[in-house]
């Protein structure tokens, strides 16, 4: 998971909501533009899920993700 708020916000997210997986930040909204998941305006991502195999190679991209 990556989410552009502060490693402290996202580590009380994470905590509030029992993820097992890491929540990383990126603040400067670099890794969402990379992946083209940066909403007009940069203020937030697109809630997105993208596969990435072992090797690096993005295997399928969710685009119809629902956060509930």
């Amino acid at each position: 998971m990556v989410s552009l708020d502060s490693p402290e916000r996202n580590r009380e997210f994470a905590k509030s909501i029992g993820a097992e997986s890491t929540l990383l930040s990126d603040v400067d909204g670099k890794v969402a533009r990379a992946y083209g998941v940066l909403a007009p305006g940069g203020g937030y991502a697109q809630r997105w899920t993208i596969f990435i195999d072992r090797s690096g190679v993005i295997q399928r991209i969710d685009r119809e993700v629902d956060p509930g």
